[in-house]
């Protein structure tokens, strides 16, 4: 199993109890912002040069080759953004305790966390940025140990789209996992 930045069990209940969350986050304009996304899309595909795909969606690398840009607008749908606010919502009003607890034996098991580069706009999302980043990295580190072959791995220079920012770095985990089912 590869992990690439993933959310853990409670994120959003971990997330809030952070000093400096509310003034930092403003995580209620997400779900808005999602909905306006998702509605922009059930009108039509997204034509990526539109300044309402750049705000919908990620940042590709410049060297992405040609033939994926031309196909990443289409994974931008009116269900893609109802599903992310489905998901983002029980992220922060779910709790799960035992999801990232139950032990995975000699499972294979490699967990990638990005190394903080968002941009923060105000010096309170700056403080919790900093915190936040040392915690995320803490519970990478223990769902690493839920596999006695867990390793844990931050991946300096990539932001939460590890497979876009560093993709070799999640081929290499992957590599690395196959290797040790052979």
């Amino acid at each position: 199993m590869v992990l690439v930045d993933t959310a853990v069990a409670a994120e959003g209940l971990i997330d809030e109890s952070q000093p400096g969350f509310d003034e930092a986050e403003g995580i209620e304009t997400y779900a808005a912002d999602m909905l306006h996304c998702m509605f922009l899309a059930a009108q039509g595909p997204f034509e990526p040069s539109s300044r309402e795909f750049k705000d919908c969606s990620a940042t590709l690398p410049s060297d992405t080759p040609a033939a994926f840009r031309k196909v990443w607008p289409q994974f931008f749908t009116a269900q893609y953004f109802a599903d992310k606010v489905s998901l983002m919502s029980s992220v922060y009003t779910h709790r799960y305790d035992s999801a990232d607890h139950n032990r995975l034996g000699a499972m294979p098991l490699v967990v990638l966390s990005a190394q903080s580069t968002a941009k923060t706009s105000t010096p309170a999302a700056a403080r919790f940025s900093r915190s936040y980043q040392q915690l995320w990295i803490r519970m990478h580190e223990g769902l690493a140990h839920l596999s006695s072959r867990g390793i844990h791995r931050t991946i300096k220079g990539s932001g939460h789209h590890i497979q876009l920012d560093k993709p070799q770095e999640v081929i290499d985990a992957v590599d690395e996992v196959l290797r040790q089912v052979r």
